[in-house]
């Protein structure tokens, strides 16, 4: 199924080591650093119900107060959810507002020393075994480098395969995950280039991938959902798929 990823505030602030927030930031610049609840429902009003919606992208959901209260809103406008989280930032507010969601799949981020650092382990293990209570973490609950010993005896999650990080198009530091050499010949997008990302200030680019911003296929506070296939930015990505000529984020994916 389609889907758009909405970012709920930029930039931000966990800082993950595989998570590249400068080229974000810098790309972003001064628009707006969070998404409004009024805003947020005039812009779901232009996505198709099929579409599903995804509070992930390019940062953290609960680090917006008004995060809960969308997906509550998207919920009973009768779209299909899915969360990516580090739960960084939720609170009990926000686990009231969102009962009853059924998500179509969460994946849990878990801290750990090697990738980002909570202030406070208890604090999370309680805010990860009360929101597991009320929602099925039915993707992964996952943590990269050595997890704290009391997260591992009081909460289920796993341990990522080596393979797990990638350098999202060469955005992240090559220090952290290997730069990718650029690919040759036809290539295949994962998703069909049907994976977009929508910034607090409506901008929408062509996927998770591009922290960068180098493909904005348009804004939803002016354009339609249409407007964002018909758009010569997103023509050049799905041209660059077989001509290598063009270049684009693409030809650096390793997904």
């Amino acid at each position: 199924m389609s889907h758009i990823e909405i970012v709920t505030v930029v930039p931000c602030t966990n800082a993950c080591r595989f998570c590249p927030q400068d080229v974000l930031a810098q790309a972003y610049g001064n628009n707006n650093p969070e998404l409004d609840f009024y805003t947020f429902g005039l812009l779901l009003d232009k996505i198709p119900k099929d579409v599903g919606i995804h509070f992930s992208g390019f940062s953290e959901p609960f680090l917006n107060r008004s995060t809960s209260l969308m997906m509550a809103h998207a919920y009973r406008m009768g779209y299909k959810l899915s969360l990516f989280s580090t739960l960084v930032g939720l609170t009990a507010n926000d686990i009231h507002f969102m009962k009853g969601i059924e998500f179509k799949g969460i994946t849990i981020h878990v801290p750990d020393d090697w990738n980002f650092v909570v202030e406070d382990i208890d604090d999370w293990i309680v805010n990860f075994n009360v929101f597991s209570s009320y929602f099925k973490v039915d993707s992964a609950a996952y943590y990269i480098g050595n997890a704290d010993e009391r997260i591992l005896k009081k909460c289920n999650v796993y341990k990522a395969s080596d393979g797990c990080l990638t350098s999202r198009c060469n955005n992240v530091n090559p220090f952290v995950v290997p730069h990718v050499k650029r690919i040759k010949g036809k290539i295949n997008c994962v998703s069909g280039g049907q994976a977009f990302g929508m910034l607090p200030n409506g901008d929408v680019v062509v996927c998770c991938m591009d922290f960068g911003l180098k493909h904005k296929i348009g804004n939803l506070c002016n354009d339609s959902w249409e407007d964002l296939f018909n758009s010569e930015e997103y023509k050049k990505i799905t041209a660059s798929w077989t001509d290598e000529s063009i270049e684009t984020i693409c030809r650096y994916c390793r997904r």
